[in-house]
């Protein structure tokens, strides 16, 4: 009890749980697991309700937490005495033995009273060194993410450490003792603000080992996806180390988007299976110990779990409930496009491959994840789809990568935007816009900023295995929206160097993309013909094409989400992992697996957004705050006016070369970065601090009449039953059934010996 036996008593608290508890983890988790079947069986809820029936008490819980709740003060009295008149050792002692957490060990202490001018010196002494942190990790990702290899997936880890390391040392020694209640006052809003953004470590308060895996799951899972290979269609049984053979991008993605014949069918549905199988098959165990992983970094924060880790950001109490809400107002509307484009699919297959009733086969749809459908254009329209897609235009005009890169950065300047010619210091010098041959790299389009400096020109890159048709052209101007956002907000303290929130960030360019898309703007770039007419047809077919990109969207970027935050909060078991995410693929966005799949198996892995560690709910706010911000713009630019919609419709409106109105007030938006709560920010553009699905309905409105119109004439079913899926499983749930009940059976046996037993030996 010595002072200076601190170091000794930690040493031997840490060794004793390096030797035993950890040692046992696993073995625990599987326990727990066969535990909860075994309560099962006995038709009980769980194993806790199986380890309670001795004390013949439906309330039981709740009468221990009653006299606890009784105890409570008598112990926090103890507490109290024992921290404040028996020093720092007695406080550290209870700490190291595990008897109280981190954080009501900081609360604990008498806080740091600091002066407004001593916090703000720490802000401005914290945000430079967080600078040149992160300057740093970038640059270790860049180079991993540029070229897999191991000493570069080596470095990237421990590069990440490190931040962490740095994170975790000044909210333990400084951010977490200061008393910050002298800033809750108006005019210190903008200080207390900033605090508020460093007040919650995240996944760096994890403790070194569990932090240092954390990283080094979602390296590997990375690096698999990115380096996965499966064999052609045509030699399915290749050598992978010798053969040729298909990776994401463009190999699979090029089949997607061309394989449209009836008898691309099987092709299509090879290619979905086996990239399945070499990306979210290979990495289900390590998901599952990130999962783990992330959730025990929200607890340690005092969150309940990852899913409220990841929606801080948000700053609402009832985000879910916002998006949900926002969701069910869009689904009638996704309903009606799904039943049109299941009609035309069953026309163009066969009903026996596409049923006119049931969730559509996934790989049909013209995407790896069935995520965008405009691929599939050609089959459902009704339209002249040849003149809407000017990916021809673009290679008979001799357009190159750098081509469609400075058409974007063009259009930006003509809204009085910053050029990447002087506010970038060598854009194309240091970016990867195309895919190299020699070494493998993560395709997965993304722009990055390298935190360089806090001023203009910076270090702004995009990585992106870019082709030359007009798909990447979009997606050029979704990532030149995240750049434009970092040129914008410079300037602004590092911590608020951030989209307003993460939707604001992926809507930008979506925003600007959806002016670049319209037949106005393409006549007046060249790439469409100047004979071009503006009909009826022509607009129907446009807005199809949209639709099925961004309103296709819709519910696999809710789902996305929706998936990961029941698995964190554990309303989604481990061992129905895959059946879950098909469980939601179908409820919610009407696709199904087009061959059988097992819990072997897991296809949410198959997507480089879950093995990256990446929330997905941004992409949803984004599809409905670019129309917003659409809108907004048009009617700044004279070109929309919400009282006379069919006027000057909005899906005509291109705001090109509007810098007095349009170009001025997005700048406003931008460079406030998330200094400002969300909500304020949004209201400043758009006059209203919600987001709402009005502008997107505004938009498609011409098209939901037509869709209407069709289905009522042609019966077409809405909606879609759900047997199918269920027949998909059934070999396997039979399975698991049959072992389960065998397993449950002498789980029941042993248990009965092992309890009388201990209740002897007692």
């Amino acid at each position: 009890m010595q002072k200076e036996d601190f170091d000794k008593l930690k040493y031997v608290w840490e060794k004793w749980r390096d030797v035993s508890g950890r040692a046992v983890r696993q073995q625990f988790i599987e326990y727990a697991n066969l535990t909860n079947q075994g309560a099962l069986v006995n038709e009980l809820k769980d194993g806790g309700e199986l380890w309670l029936r001795p004390y013949e008490s439906e309330n039981f819980q709740e009468q221990i937490a009653k006299l606890y709740d009784q105890l409570s003060p008598f112990y926090q009295e103890l507490h109290a005495y024992m921290t404040r008149y028996k020093f720092f050792f007695t406080l550290a002692v209870l700490a190291c033995v595990g008897h109280i957490s981190v954080e009501s060990a900081k609360k604990t202490y008498p806080l740091r009273d600091l002066s407004v001018d001593e916090l703000k010196a720490y802000k401005d002494t914290y945000s430079e060194k967080y600078r040149s942190e992160v300057n740093k990790q970038a640059e270790a990702e860049w180079a991993f993410q540029t070229n897999i290899t191991d000493y570069n997936s080596e470095v990237q880890v421990n590069s990440s450490l490190e931040l962490s390391a740095w994170l975790k040392q000044e909210w333990v020694s400084s951010i977490s003792q200061f008393n910050l209640s002298i800033l809750d006052v108006p005019e210190h809003a903008d200080l207390r603000r900033w605090y508020a953004s460093v007040e919650v470590l995240g996944i760096p308060a994890l403790d070194d080992t569990d932090l240092a895996k954390w990283s080094q799951i979602i390296t590997s899972m990375t690096s698999l996806y990115g380096s996965a290979r499966i064999c052609p269609f045509d030699n399915q049984d290749c050598n992978p180390n010798t053969d040729p053979t298909w990776s994401l991008e463009p190999d699979l993605e090029n089949i997607f988007l061309n394989s449209m014949q009836k008898e691309d069918f099987d092709k299509l549905k090879y290619v979905w299976e086996k990239w399945r199988d070499v990306s979210g098959r290979a990495v289900r165990q390590q998901f599952i110990e990130y999962a783990n992983l992330t959730n025990q970094g929200a607890l340690v924060n005092e969150l309940k779990d990852g899913g409220e880790l990841w929606l801080r950001p948000y700053e609402s109490e009832n985000f879910q409930e916002q998006i949900a809400k926002l969701y069910d107002q869009l689904s009638p509307f996704y309903q009606e496009l799904h039943a049109y484009v299941r009609y035309k699919l069953s026309q163009h297959y066969g009903a026996d491959k596409v049923s006119p009733t049931g969730p559509i086969p996934a790989h049909i749809l013209g995407n790896m994840w069935a995520q965008g459908w405009q691929a599939i254009f050609p089959i459902v329209s009704e339209f002249n789809s040849s003149s809407l897609d000017v990916t021809g235009a673009m290679v008979e005009q001799g357009y190159t990568v750098k081509k469609m890169f400075e058409t974007s950065d063009n259009f930006f300047t003509g809204l009085g935007l910053e050029s990447l010619d002087t506010a970038a210091l060598d854009f194309y010098g240091d970016s990867m816009l195309e895919k190299p041959a020699d070494r493998e790299v993560v395709c997965h389009a993304s722009a990055w900023d390298f935190m360089k400096k806090n001023k203009n020109p910076g270090d702004f890159r995009i990585k992106m295995c870019t082709s030359v048709d007009m798909d990447d052209l979009i997606t050029i101007h979704h990532e030149m929206g995240h750049i434009q956002y970092y040129m914008q907000y410079v300037e602004q303290n590092p911590l608020f160097r951030e989209g307003a929130n993460p939707g604001f960030h992926e809507a930008i360019g979506d925003t600007l993309a959806l002016s670049v898309a319209t037949p106005v703007h393409l006549k007046k770039i060249g790439l469409l013909d100047p004979n071009f007419e503006l009909d009826e047809n022509s607009q129907l077919g446009f807005l199809l094409r949209m639709a099925m990109e961004k309103v296709a969207f819709l519910p696999f970027g809710y789902i996305m989400d929706l998936y990961r935050w029941k698995v964190f909060n554990g309303s989604i078991a481990t061992e129905n992992l895959n059946q879950e995410w098909w469980n939601l693929r179908e409820t919610y966005q009407g696709v199904q697996s087009p061959v059988p799949r097992t819990e072997m198996d897991f296809d949410p892995g198959a997507k480089y957004h879950v093995v990256n560690d990446v929330p997905y709910i941004r992409y949803f706010v984004a599809h409905v705050l670019q129309f917003d911000f659409h809108q907004t713009l048009c009617e700044l630019a004279g070109q929309f006016n919400p009282s006379k919609p069919d006027e000057k419709p909005l899906h005509e409106c291109d705001i090109d070369g509007d810098k007095t109105n349009a170009g001025a007030k997005l700048k406003v938006l931008l460079q406030a970065g998330s200094s400002k709560h969300w909500a304020e920010t949004l209201e400043g553009l758009t006059g209203h601090s919600e987001m709402t699905v009005d502008p997107l309905l505004n938009y498609f409105k011409p098209l939901r009449d037509y869709l209407k119109q069709q289905i009522a004439l042609h019966n077409i079913p809405v909606g879609w039953s759900s047997a199918a899926s269920e027949s998909e499983v059934v070999p396997i749930v039979v399975g698991a059934i049959i072992a389960t009940i065998a397993v449950a059976t002498l789980i029941a046996f042993v248990f009965v010996r092992r309890r009388k037993a201990r209740e002897n030996r007692a």
